[in-house]
């Protein structure tokens, strides 16, 4: 049957990576530069949106993270593109023209349930309100998170993970840190005997 996304978190390991304070920083730097790569991956996604300014600031912060976009103008477009598969999360705006969010992510929902294989592709709602009653109308409608405009990259990113458990590309960073400390791989090695004695 379908399974839904649950709300994810870091895993424990990179937590206890982040509280190693008795190792070398750069171990620790290490040790989390592989945790954060393997959480890290780029996505295809579908931006169901109709305002071009949303558009291409959503696709841009989306970009620069590494993810593909696809650009959807309404629900019926939406609908179309999902058909084709390939798409790993939705963006779903909920005011649009011709099919709205709502609607479009109720009628994909339902086609999942026909389908009966697979798992539900997550959806974030993007919207203007940002009412506790807009955010129920939206999670009554199929969807797995909300996301209020105009959007923060902040905000994006984080119900991007919780629905995903996609993080942000941070990994990165830590790799150039760990990058100018060349003798922590000796140090990797050398942790476990020492730690037997």
């Amino acid at each position: 049957g379908l399974q839904r996304h649950p709300a994810r978190r870091f895993d424990r390991a990179a937590e206890l990576v982040r509280e190693m304070h008795r190792y070398d920083i750069t171990l620790r730097d290490q040790v989390l530069v592989r945790v954060l790569k393997e959480r890290r991956r780029r996505l295809r996604i579908l931006l169901a949106e109709d305002n071009p300014v949303n558009q291409v600031l959503a696709q841009r912060l989306l970009e620069k993270d590494g993810h593909s976009v696809e650009v959807a103008g309404d629900g019926e477009q939406a609908l179309a593109r999902l058909a084709a598969g390939g798409v790993d999360l939705v963006l779903m705006d909920v005011q649009m023209p011709v099919l709205d969010g709502l609607e479009a992510t109720a009628r994909i929902r339902a086609r999942e349930a026909q389908d009966g294989a697979g798992e539900a592709v997550p959806i974030l709602a993007m919207t203007a309100h940002a009412l506790p009653e807009d955010r129920e109308r939206c999670l009554a409608a199929g969807m797995d998170d909300y996301v209020s405009k105009p959007l923060r990259r902040q905000d994006l990113f984080d119900a991007i993970f919780r629905a995903t458990g996609v993080a942000p590309g941070e990994a990165e960073e830590v790799e150039e840190k760990a990058a100018r400390a060349p003798a922590a791989e000796a140090r990797v090695v050398a942790a476990p005997a020492a730690a037997a004695d």
